[in-house]
């Protein structure tokens, strides 16, 4: 469901694997920080990227979606707060899943 890019833990696989199953960190995927290779890998895969990183919105406009992008717009920040994050915005991020006009999300 969702790839976690190589600016968020890995550890986020599995303190969401309650809400978020068959979730990945690029890392399992052998992937190290090449942003077109992470949204090819979510494409060939049908993963939703989560990254803080705001190249990959440019790479939307080049290509649109999918992949999908849920973007946290926070700056550095812990785990356990990514983790609560994406905890309290489950039912919006399982809309957007949904919603086939919709390409990113931003969570603040």
């Amino acid at each position: 469901m969702l790839l976690y890019d190589a600016n968020l833990s890995p550890n986020l696989v599995e303190h969401l694997s309650d809400i978020f199953p068959n979730s990945k960190h690029v890392f399992s995927l052998g992937i190290q920080s090449s942003d077109e290779l992470i949204w090819e890998k979510a494409y060939e895969k049908n993963l939703i990227i989560v990254t803080k990183d705001n190249d990959f919105n440019k790479i939307l406009e080049k290509k649109g979606f999918p992949p999908k992008i849920i973007q946290i717009k926070r700056g550095n920040c812990s785990t356990s707060s990514v983790v609560s994050l994406l905890k309290e915005n489950c039912e919006t991020i399982i809309a957007f899943t949904k919603n086939p006009e919709a390409g990113i999300l931003f969570l603040v």
